[in-house]
């Protein structure tokens, strides 16, 4: 990589910042300076189905643009964000610099992971520790309530194999099924 392009992707991230900035100030546009968190939710799917729709057709012009209206997404939210005092851009950033450094000791530490999985294992330890708070009930309070029924229901199911409720046919589904109402009946009497 060409030492002076993570400047000049600075600078050009500082103008957009300038510009966003610029959008939703006094006199700004009525349209950007109308916008809320839950008014502009709306671009935010369409922009992410965009980005994904340029990856399936390999259109890769295309996906530099969408990737464009993708990260305008994120700094529109983040000057919202400023503008109500909750947060800048810049603890945003931290916060995603910070997580990657930590989720990645086997680069940024002495951890060593020399598979996908192992990488993919470490992830999830290290994240388990920072919010310890997904145990039990709590498990699925990460799943995500906005995404589409089908990722909600894959996500839900991700998480009951990781604790040990998967089986590798219906059959064996309708078995554990039988044998978990067999109980109930049981301690119902």
């Amino acid at each position: 990589m060409d030492p002076t392009e993570p400047r000049l992707a600075s600078e050009l991230f500082q103008q957009l910042l300038t510009t966003m900035a610029r959008l939703r100030a006094p006199g700004g546009c009525a349209w950007d300076r109308e916008q809320t968190f839950d008014s502009i939710k709306p671009y935010t799917l369409e922009e992410t189905y965009e980005v994904l729709d340029a990856i399936d057709a390999r259109d890769w012009p295309g996906l530099k643009e969408e990737l464009g209206d993708f990260i305008l997404q994120a700094v529109f939210y983040s000057q919202m964000a400023e503008e109500a005092g909750l947060f800048k851009i810049e603890d945003a950033l931290t916060a995603i610099n910070s997580k990657l450094i930590r989720r990645h000791p086997h680069i940024f530490s002495d951890s060593t992971a020399a598979t996908a999985d192992d990488v993919l294992r470490q992830w999830d330890q290290i994240k388990a520790t920072e919010k310890p708070e997904t145990k039990g009930a709590a498990l699925l309070d990460s799943v995500s309530r906005a995404a589409p029924a089908l990722v909600e229901a894959l996500q839900i199911s991700s998480k009951a194999a990781g604790q040990g409720f998967d089986w590798p046919d219906l059959q064996s589904v309708l078995e554990k099924l039988n044998e978990e109402l067999a109980e109930l009946a049981e301690a119902r009497r």
